[in-house]
């Protein structure tokens, strides 16, 4: 019975450390995609916002 219980002890030490490591990893990286759609919509909003000014300067 014992060893049983090391088994299920050790099962759910590796699935819980394994959760954590996924969980910080895509943290992470979807944090960096995160700013760079930003920065990507911030630059479209600039340059359509240029050329609407452009296109009203007579």
């Amino acid at each position: 019975m014992r060893l049983w219980e090391l088994f299920w002890t050790a099962a759910l030490l590796v699935a819980g450390a394994s959760f954590a490591l996924i969980t910080v990893v895509v943290t992470f990286k979807g944090f960096h995609d995160l700013r760079e759609w930003f920065g990507s919509l911030t630059r479209q909003n600039e340059a359509q916002k240029r050329q609407s000014d452009d296109a009203e300067t007579p």
